[in-house]
C-alpha cells in the first residue's frame, strides 16, 4: 500500500476558543451542550455517542459517531498488517481510539491533546452527523497555508 493522499472533505468550521477548559489531569474538557448548540449535525453526533482517535494524516483529533466508528474500526482491522503503511494507519487510529467520557462533557485524553497540539485556540470542523475534527488553529493554518483571522 503506497502512501495515500489524504482525502479532502467539505465541512463547517467553528472557532471554539474560550469554550473549553483543561482539568487537573490535563484532559481537554468540552461542554456537550455548547457543542450541540453549534449545529444540528454536531448535536446529532453528540447524541449518537462519540469515539475519538488521532488522524493518520494530520495532527488532529477525529470525532466519529459510535456507529461510524464501528464500521471504520472493522475496516481498519481488515487491512493487511504486513503492509507498513496499513500497519501505521492501524497503529495510529486504533491505538488512540477513546470513547467520549462523561454525561455532560467531552473529555479529550492528554495523549490525543498532545498528538494534535491542542491548546488555547481550537477549531472544530464538522463534516456531518457522523464525523468532525478538532484542530489547533495554528496546525490547521499551517497545513492550509493560510492565516485564520
Amino acid at each position: 500500500m503506497p502512501r495515500r493522499k489524504p482525502q479532502q472533505k467539505i465541512g463547517t468550521a467553528y472557532r471554539i476558543s474560550g469554550r473549553f477548559t483543561f482539568d487537573e489531569g490535563n484532559k481537554l474538557v468540552l461542554d456537550q451542550g455548547i457543542l450541540k448548540g453549534l449545529s444540528g449535525a454536531m448535536s446529532a453526533l453528540v447524541d449518537a455517542g462519540i469515539m475519538m482517535t488521532a488522524s493518520p494524516d494530520w495532527r488532529t483529533v477525529c470525532l466519529y459517531s459510535e456507529g461510524r466508528w464501528d464500521e471504520l474500526s472493522s475496516q481498519l482491522r481488515c487491512l493487511d498488517s504486513r503492509d507498513p503503511e496499513a500497519r501505521r494507519i492501524q497503529r495510529v487510529m486504533l491505538g488512540y481510539a477513546t470513547p467520549c467520557l462523561g454525561d455532560d462533557e467531552l473529555m479529550v485524553e492528554p495523549g490525543l491533546t498532545n498528538y494534535a497540539h491542542l491548546g488555547e485556540e481550537l477549531i472544530l470542523l464538522v463534516f456531518g452527523v457522523d464525523s468532525a475534527e478538532l484542530w489547533s488553529e495554528a496546525e490547521l493554518a499551517r497545513i492550509a497555508d493560510l492565516e485564520l483571522l
